[in-house]
Formats: structure tokens, sequence, C-alpha cells
């Protein structure tokens, strides 16, 4: 009998402790998915910035689209640190869309991969609608790729999911509504 209480202890314990490093794990991988999430807008906060300082008020938006395609990955240049957008990867599926780790043990993209790197199970996309406003009615749209005739851009709404495999498929999506804070209405 008292075999018998000892091993129904000892089986709650080993649960307990089961279940407790499996909650630690799951909470590790969603605070790495939101710190790729939140460096995703970063990365397009950075490049409108970089495009405001060496390229003036306008025009901004050009490094940040494609035509009609607005999903991208951040892509960080190891040599110059500076942030680009690649839209070769169309959904979170694809090969070009992995999250890969590099010797340094940095978080980084491409679409060919990273050399000397190992894939992660992340995976990061961007999606990027410009903000289009109506200057008569002062209306917003941003789920479009382009804006419609009359339409003036005047900033970007960035959207990142990233998605990982761990018991089970989880996903974190992170929004953020850039301005062009230079721009001035016509009067």
């Amino acid at each position: 009998m008292a075999i018998g209480i000892l091993m129904l202890g000892l089986l709650g314990v080993m649960a307990l402790t089961s279940s407790s490093y499996s909650a630690s794990s799951e909470s590790q991988d969603r605070i790495v998915a939101v710190n790729l999430a939140r460096e995703g807008v970063e990365a397009v906060r950075s490049i409108r910035d970089n495009s405001w300082l060496f390229g003036g008020t306008s025009g901004w938006y050009q490094t940040l689209s494609s035509g009609g395609d607005v999903t991208a990955i951040p892509v960080l240049d190891p040599v110059t640190l500076a942030w680009s957008v690649d839209f070769g990867a169309n959904s979170l599926s694809d090969a070009g869309s992995v999250v890969w780790r590099d010797q340094n043990s940095l978080y980084r993209q491409s679409a060919s991969g990273v050399s000397g790197a190992s894939a992660t199970l992340y995976s990061r996309l961007l999606t990027l609608y410009p903000i289009c406003r109506d200057s008569f009615t002062n209306t917003e749209v941003s789920d479009q790729a382009t804006c419609a005739t009359g339409l003036t851009q005047v900033g970007v709404r960035v959207v990142v999911s990233v998605s990982w495999l761990r018991h089970g498929s989880h996903q974190v999506t992170l929004e953020d509504f850039l301005y062009n804070w230079r721009y001035a209405p016509a009067t």
C-alpha cells in the first residue's frame, strides 16, 4: 500500500515536471516569434527613415513596393547593416520565408538561405499595404496592393506574420501603420 502511494506521488511530480517543461518551451518559442515580428516592423521603419535621410521627402515608398506584390521578407546586409525587402516569398510556407540562425546566433532571412547558418523552425513574412487617403473625404484605405486613382499614398500598413511548428502549428501577427509624417496635403 505504501509503495502504491509513493508511486502515485512520483507519477504526479513527473507529470508536473513534464508539463512545466512543455509550457516553458512554448513560452520561449512565442517570445522569439514576437521579437521576430517586432524586428520585421522595425526593418520597414528603418527602410522608410533611411529613404528620407538619403533621398528626400518623396518616393520613400518605392523601396517598399514591387508593383502589385505586397508580400516580402526583410533582409539585413551583414556588411552595411542596412535593411532591404525581398519580394520573392509569397506565403509563410515558401522556402524563402524561413528564418535562419547564423554562426553568431543572429536570426536572418534571405530568399537563397544564409551561408553557414542553420534553418530554424520559424518562418516570417511581411505584407506591405499602401495607406491611401482621399483628400476630399479624408478617409483612408489600407487593404489594396496599390492606391486607386484619386487617392494619395500617405503611409504603409505593415503586417508581419511569424509561424512555427513545435507541438502543433503556431502563428503570431503584428500590425503597425507607418505614415509619411512629411506628407502635406494640397491646399
